[in-house]
């Protein structure tokens, strides 16, 4: 909308007083407040604010309402010219200076409040989509009123239940409840849930129905404002029906329905899309009487469009009404209409041929079918082919006279010709694009396969048909001659079968190129035909770009692919019901304990079954299942709860000849060791480290181990000595150290020869659905197509469309092979954690400091505009964040104090009361240190670590601290992130807000994780009126991405490398 469009509201007189009252200053500043039209696809806005008289000291309340389709939608003003004029003139002065003022200054803020409640609402749908809660199907049943006697003849109620169905009592609540999965009683016994309960597509389309009657009355009282009808379209249990409406309904209902017709009800009944009308033909003398039948329809509409009779609802046709209007018109008055003598010829010729055709029946009595002599038309086809031209002749049959309708013919006149269904013949011919000449003729080639399609088969229902020889040699092969298995190999290959009966395997690659060409069908060699419209050909072709057939391959009729690529295809054809394709009991199998994650038969040895707690077993049972089939998979629990000990567990409990690879973070790699030694002693354990002449010699010996474990930095620069080795399993620990599909972690793991790949981690996608891809390319590589085929398919139309099926297409392609359990899951085995922020002041020497570099640098950046490279503005920002924490990192010779660092001091002051140790996380190693300063001034024990903290040294320092007497434990962000568990801290203090909480919730849960005895309370000091709360706003807003894949609510999407320019430089405002 623009500004101009409040000349819409009124005259031009009083925009220009507007444009006077707003640049007066006479407008009150006003918020919009912005409330989400669940399931309506748009926002409504409201303005509440006054304005000041231009005359005197009057103020007038002006409200207004707007939304997202219509635009502005109702105004008031408690002036005197509004409450008089608006009828007649429109909006009043003060309306339009508000509306003046919000085109001019308030825009802005709406885009901005609609983008976040659109990204909102995208997260929340895609986390409706991603429940793990059992959907289940309600049925859903209709009642129909009819009463001529009423304003509106026809109204609705519908019920809904599962085996039995319950009388929805208030339509728009339900309506609500199912847009936005709320939960709505309909008796003691039974509640409607819209996150839980879905109907059939007939029964949504009954709902859409109802909907759009529910938008259209609220549309209409909206028009009216001040003098709204009485009657509404949807008043509780009843929705009232326009006649299209009613038809419409009619025509979606499958089904047996209720009926109360003037006042009488009805059961069981059922809906026709045909006329009942029947007409007696009588003969007097010199007279022929046309009368209705017997059975004489009830009209349910004053159109007589919808008809009862015998139990049944009919629906003629519209032409059919139109055609019989007359007749109607005149036996509603009428008992019966006369034709004499003279109107013979009309009535055998006309008027008995068209309610032969748009009536249930005409009953002729003998003595008029003998003075009439009626006989019924019947049509011959003779189909020939010429070259590549098909042609027709038509000969209509009466008794043994014949008539070509491409010739002149005399008709005696005892003939009555039935000329509507003659003339809807010829109309079909030259729908299938015959023209007419001697004969019908067609020579289009696509025309010609159309006919052959569906052409032949429909004719063959309008008369009896002749082929020629040379017709019936050609041929179209549809879905009917495809063939297709699938079934396991020997070697773990899936081995998949397809051609086409009659036609050469070694045209199949054209007949699918042929596809990609967006053709719509292809000749073959021999001048047959296939039709590439087909669904199940289009599938097919999805499958052989998804599989990477080659040519070779496919002219010999079979082509492999690994399993894991079975489940994608088998889910493609069980979607797309491919029933040609048969399966071997053996891919069966596979593919349902896939689906299913049917782990049954797998048992728990021993010396794990009495240490893993049940949601463990149930992730080692998971790594078997795959394994046995050679998928692949991501074990993304939430950190603290088990990975390593899971992958244990599964590695100790499978047969393997050659040696599992383990890769982790540098920092990981003893940890990983110290944990074989505990729950596997017996497992025969490498670790590459050392220099290159020491990692050499082990991987030569690396058959004698049970378990490699290297780091991904010294898999880059030794990846040319894995080269030529193989591995049972690869697992990479922290896999989102992959999420960079060109970084050279990346490139390195996805190098490892092994039969199973598998990757552990808590935040399998950081930024983007990219994440998820790259390590997914590792484990199984292209299950999730190709990087740019997987944006096409799933991560643009998801992310920039919201699309939801593209959502529960990914969702349920991926669910077998990523197992996530949360703490929440848990519960009862974890202590609660405690969340919140402290805001703390800058003192005022602080502040003066922020202040300056603050507007210096945003000066600079106002005057570069976009050219300002981001990497300044980076660097600006953080140096805004030291000032926040601690200005003498910042600024030498600084001797002020820092707000922040005496709140902490006041934290450590009372924990150690209160005698909880600490952990405080801070992303800039300077600052730490000066906290180290301070609590060594203050005789408070502490552990420093960083990234320049021995590998070694960090496990012990963990043990010092989780035992012993230290009361602080000061980590860089960074470093300490990932692999510590320190649960002796019961309080984790972050000293300054991380642009990605994904961040910040791992650190956390160094504390906060299994073995956790006592509740954790995590603080985030975030200092006031400064970018650090901007920082914590952008987590707090942007943290329901990966919910709608993974299904949590714990981690960012939109991180900070991801903002624009300008949207850095907001930042500093």
């Amino acid at each position: 909308m623009e500004e101009n469009s409040i000349l819409n509201y009124c005259d031009k007189r009083q925009y220009l007083k507007g444009i006077q009252c707003y640049e007066d200053s006479l407008v009150d500043d006003f918020s919009i407040n912005i409330k989400s039209l669940e399931g309506k696809g748009a926002n409504s806005y409201f303005i509440d604010t006054y304005v000041k008289s231009d005359i005197n000291d009057d103020r007038y309340n002006v409200r207004i309402s707007l939304n997202d389709n219509v635009g502005f939608t109702s105004f008031n003003c408690n002036c005197q010219f509004f409450n008089q004029e608006y009828r007649r003139k429109g909006i009043c002065k003060h309306i339009a200076a508000v509306m003046v003022r919000f085109f001019r200054e308030k825009q802005n803020t709406v885009a901005y409040k609609r983008n976040n409640l659109q990204v909102r609402k995208i997260f929340d749908e895609m986390s409706t989509a991603l429940l793990s809660k059992e959907r289940e199907e309600l049925n859903l049943s209709v009642k129909l009123e009819f009463n001529r006697m009423n304003f509106v003849e026809s109204s609705m109620e519908i019920k809904v239940g599962k085996e039995r169905n319950f009388l929805v009592k208030d339509i728009k609540e339900f309506l609500q409840a199912y847009d936005e999965g709320k939960i709505v009683s309909l008796s003691k016994n039974f509640e409607f849930d819209g996150a839980i309960h879905y109907f059939s597509e007939d029964s949504k389309q009954i709902i859409e129905l109802i909907r759009e009657i529910d938008e259209n009355d609220r549309l209409t009282r909206n028009l009216y404002n001040y003098s709204t009808p009485n009657m509404r379209l949807i008043e509780g249990r009843k929705v009232y029906l326009s006649l299209t409406q009613l038809k419409r309904l009619l025509r979606t209902i499958k089904g047996d329905i209720d009926c109360s017709i003037n006042g009488r009800e009805y059961s069981g009944v059922k809906i026709i899309e045909d006329n009942p009308m029947n007409f007696i033909i009588n003969a007097y003398e010199n007279t022929i009487k046309l009368s209705y039948g017997e059975d004489i329809p009830i009209a349910l509409t004053s159109t007589n469009d919808v008809l009862f009779l015998n139990n049944n609802i009919y629906l003629p046709d519209e032409n059919s009404i139109k055609v019989l209007k007359p007749i109607i018109n005149i036996l509603k008055k009428e008992a019966s209409i006369s034709f004499e003598n003279e109107d013979r010829d009309k009535l055998t010729s006309l008027v008995l041929p068209t309610l032969s055709q748009h009536s249930s029946f005409v009953n002729i009595d003998e003595v008029s079918r003998e003075e009439l002599e009626v006989v019924p038309l019947k049509t011959r086809f003779y189909i020939d082919r010429d070259n590549d031209n098909i042609f027709i002749d038509i000969v209509y049959c009466y008794g043994q006279y014949e008539i070509d309708p491409l010739k002149e013919v005399d008709v005696p006149k005892y003939i009555i010709r039935e000329k509507v269904k003659e003339q809807e013949i010829v109309n079909r011919i030259n729908s299938y694009g015959f023209t007419q000449e001697d004969r019908f003729v067609l020579e289009e080639e696509e025309k010609v396969v159309e006919f052959l399609r569906w052409g032949v088969v429909a004719l063959s229902g309008l008369g009896e048909i002749y082929y020629s020889e040379s017709f019936k040699k050609l041929k179209v092969h549809t879905p009917s001659s495809y063939k297709g298995a699938i079934r396991m190999s020997d070697n773990g290959l899936l081995e998949i079968y397809f051609s086409i009966e009659g036609v050469d395997n070694r045209e199949l690659w054209n007949i699918f190129a042929s596809i990609k060409q967006k053709k719509k069908y292809y000749k073959l060699k021999n001048g047959d035909f296939i039709t590439l419209e087909e669904k199940e050909l289009k599938v097919l072709e999805e499958i052989l770009a998804y599989a990477e057939v080659r040519k070779d391959e496919l002219n010999n009729g079979c082509f492999k692919v690994p399993s894991y690529k079975g489940y994608y295809i088998e889910d493609i054809i069980e979607k797309n019901q491919l029933e040609f394709m048969k399966n071997t009991r053996e891919f069966d199998n596979l593919y349902f304990r896939t689906k299913k994650m049917d782990v049954s038969d797998i048992d728990i040895p021993k010396a794990f079954d009495k240490i893993m707690r049940d949601y463990q077993k149930d992730g080692f049972r998971w790594f078997n299942m795959l394994y046995k089939f050679r998928f692949g998979g991501i074990l993304a629990d939430e950190m603290g709860l088990g990975k390593t000990l899971q992958t244990i567990g599964f590695l100790k409990s499978i047969n393997i000849g050659l040696p599992a690879l383990i890769v982790v973070p540098s920092s990981l790699v003893y940890n990983w060791r110290d944990e074989f030694d505990k729950f596997s002693p017996d497992t025969k354990v490498a670790i590459v480290q050392g220099n290159k002449e020491l990692r050499e010699s082990l991987l030569k010996q690396y058959e004698n181990y049970n378990v490699i474990i290297t780091s991904y930095a010294l898999l880059r620069r030794d990846i040319e000595l894995y080269s030529n080795k193989e591995f049972s399993v690869c697992i990479i620990d922290e896999a989102q150290n992959i999420k960079n599909n060109n970084s050279q972690n990346a490139k390195s793991v996805k190098k490892i020869k092994a039969t199973c790949r598998f990757a552990l981690t808590g935040t399998p996608i950081e930024n983007n659905l990219g994440d998820l891809w790259s390590i997914f390319d590792f484990i199984m590589p292209t299950y999730l197509l190709s990087k740019m085929n997987f944006s096409t398919r799933y991560e643009s139309p998801i992310m920039k469309d919201r699309d939801t099926g593209a959502l529960e297409e990914l969702n349920r392609k991926i669910k077998p092979f990523i197992l996530r359990r949360t703490k929440n899951m848990v519960l009862e085995q974890l202590p609660p954690k405690i969340e919140y922020s402290i805001s703390v002041d800058m003192i005022d020497k602080q502040k003066k400091i922020y202040a300056s570099y603050s507007k210096a640098a945003l000066r600079e950046f106002e005057k570069q505009g976009l050219d300002a490279p981001k990497l300044k503005v980076l660097g600006a920002l953080t140096r805004l964040r030291q000032i926040c924490s601690d200005p003498s990192v910042l600024i030498e010779g600084y001797k002020g104090h820092s707000g922040k660092l005496e709140a902490l001091m006041n934290i450590v002051e009372k924990s150690k009361a209160n005698r909880k140790k600490i952990l405080v996380f801070s992303s800039f190693t300077t600052v730490l240190k000066n906290i180290a300063v301070h609590l060594e001034e203050n005789n408070i024990g502490y552990l420093y670590l960083d990234g320049d903290t021995d590998i070694k040294e960090r496990t012990e320092m963990v043990k010092r601290f989780n035992l012993g007497d230290d009361l602080v434990f000061l980590i860089s962000l960074k470093a300490g992130g990932t692999g510590l568990n320190i649960t002796g801290a019961e309080i984790v203090v972050h000293y300054d807000p991380w642009w990605n909480p994904a961040i910040e919730e791992q650190a956390t849960d160094r504390a906060h994780r299994i073995g956790q005895r006592k509740a954790v309370e995590v603080i985030k000091l975030i200092t006031r009126g400064t970018i650090e709360e901007r920082v914590y706003d952008l987590q707090r807003k942007k943290k329901e991405f990966i919910q709608k894949i993974i299904g949590e609510d714990i981690r960012d999407y939109s991180t900070f490398s991801d903002m624009s320019l300008e949207e850095l430089k907001d930042l500093f405002r």
